[in-house]
């Protein structure tokens, strides 16, 4: 399976290297009559190094999106669990005749279930 991290971060560094490559001449008066041609590859370079840094930002959203998706699947699912979790308890209180009533003391949860352990095993 493709890490998109990893194939990013190739794309991203294979561009760089083309986009960034800085071999402009100096400035003097030889170059002046090509300052109109090293000004427009100057602005070249910004305009596509600012559309690299779009690119990256919006490989970054589709992996935030993506695994936004995720955690929202992940909260629906725990949900459904926990649901199921609770109507299963409400329906063997029930059945015992529990109160479902939470007004005052209530033991832990790991105190209840060591305490059921051990009457369970003294019964034997």
């Amino acid at each position: 399976m493709d890490n998109p991290d990893i194939a990013g971060q190739a794309n991203r560094d294979a561009d760089t290297k083309r986009l960034t490559p800085w071999n402009l001449p100096p400035d003097s008066a030889e170059n002046s009559s090509n300052s109109h041609s090293h000004n427009e590859r100057i602005c070249m370079m910004l305009l596509r190094s600012r559309l690299q840094q779009i690119r990256n930002m919006e490989e970054k959203l589709e992996l935030m999106s993506k695994y936004s998706l995720k955690l929202l699947n992940a909260q629906d699912e725990f949900a459904a669990l926990l649901s199921q979790e609770k109507e299963d308890t409400l329906r063997l209180a029930a059945e015992v005749g529990a109160s479902t009533n939470t007004n005052g003391y209530v033991m832990s949860y790991a105190v209840a279930l060591e305490n059921c352990c051990n009457t369970l095993l003294n019964k034997d």
